[in-house]
């Protein structure tokens, strides 16, 4: 079943759910949500499997989960790399985590400060993350780091560990003259020397140099491997 804004908006009526409980399950924040529905914004790949799921609608490569069925016997891992890697990991559910994580907005191509002083909205909050009062999440509202990180989405940050060079980090720089704007910019960390920052974008590929003067924050885009495994 396709999944395209004239059925998404049928599914919203017959179900009597709202746009602001799908902009939420999906990650989005409103305004994203009604540029969708507008169809000024394209569906992507991953949200369509999750509208579906929303509407509890199983698309063609999903089967019912009565019928999916996941069973282990030993000797499944091939290699011992591959069961020491598979015993770390520690899938969460969605119903264990509580939404207790902060989102103190969007995160936009050259766009201001994040204020901090009070969240636009709660997440949830993976379990590995409960006592780390220093993470939160931003949507991010940007098509420059497509197809790493798709506009939409929300991405969670942290400053307690240092960015390294290939991480993605959101950067709050300070404006160049007195009476000129702050700025916040996601991009990837290239490199850093003694008094520079070079940040890199995907789209269109372009680096960026700032003074290190200049950047006032920086926190590391966690990852998967973050969430998973630590």
């Amino acid at each position: 079943m396709d999944v395209d804004v004239k059925w998404v908006l049928q599914q919203l009526r017959e179900t009597r759910r709202t746009q602001t409980e799908l902009a939420r399950y999906l990650g989005l924040e409103p305004p994203q949500m009604n540029k969708t529905l507008k169809g000024r914004r394209r569906i992507q790949d991953r949200e369509a499997d999750l509208i579906r799921e929303f509407f509890r609608v199983a698309g063609p490569s999903f089967p019912q989960p009565e019928k999916l069925r996941l069973t282990y016997s030993p000797g499944m891992f091939k290699s011992e790399q591959a069961e020491e890697i598979g015993a770390g990991i520690s899938v969460p559910l969605r119903s264990e985590m509580v939404r207790s994580l902060p989102i103190y907005g969007s995160v936009t191509a050259g766009g201001r400060r994040i204020t901090m002083d009070k969240p636009v909205d709660y997440a949830r909050r993976p379990r590995r993350l409960d006592d780390r009062e220093d993470v939160f999440a931003l949507y991010v509202d940007d098509y420059q780091m497509e197809p790493v990180i798709e506009p939409g989405k929300l991405v969670l940050l942290e400053s307690l560990r240092p960015p390294a060079p290939g991480d993605n980090v959101v950067v709050q720089i300070k404006a160049e003259t007195p009476d000129g704007e702050d700025q916040t910019v996601i991009k990837r960390l290239v490199a850093t020397d003694g008094d520079s920052i070079r940040l890199a974008q995907h789209n269109p590929p372009k680096e960026f140099v700032f003074p290190l003067e200049s950047v006032e924050r920086i926190w590391r885009v966690m990852t998967i491997h973050d969430l998973l495994v630590g």
